[in-house]
C-alpha cells in the first residue's frame, strides 16, 4: 500500500559557495574555495543538535591549492582543505572538524 503521508516534514538543505583562482606567474595557479551547507530540521521535535540526521545544522568547507606547471603537461599541486560540521549535520561523524593536507603530481595525456 502507497502511503503518501509518511514524510510531512519538507527537508531543506541550503547550500552557497564562492571560489577565486589567481594565476600568480605563468607557470603558478593559486585557488581558493569555501562551502557553506544549512540544514532546516526536518524531525517532528524540530531538535538543533546531533542527536540525528534530521536535526537543523550546518557544514562549513574551506581549501586553498597551489598548483605549480613544470611542462605543458607536467604539474605538481600541494594545499589544505578545512571543515567543520555542526549539530544534525555531525550526526554519526566521529571528529567534527578536520584537516586534510594533501600533496601531488600529475601528468595529462
Amino acid at each position: 500500500m502507497v502511503n503518501n503521508t509518511a514524510y510531512t516534514i519538507q527537508r531543506i538543505l541550503q547550500y552557497s559557495w564562492a571560489g577565486a583562482r589567481y594565476s600568480a606567474t605563468p607557470k603558478l595557479d593559486l585557488t581558493a574555495a569555501y562551502y557553506q551547507y544549512n540544514q532546516k530540521s526536518n524531525a517532528a521535535n524540530g531538535c538543533s543538535n546531533a542527536s540525528a540526521g534530521t536535526c537543523a545544522g550546518q557544514l562549513r568547507d574551506a581549501s586553498i591549492v597551489a598548483d605549480y606547471h613544470w611542462t605543458k603537461r607536467f604539474d605538481g599541486y600541494a594545499g589544505v582543505n578545512y571543515s567543520v560540521a555542526q549539530n544534525g549535520l555531525a550526526s554519526g561523524f566521529l571528529f567534527t572538524n578536520d584537516w586534510s593536507p594533501m600533496i601531488g603530481i600529475r601528468f595529462n595525456f
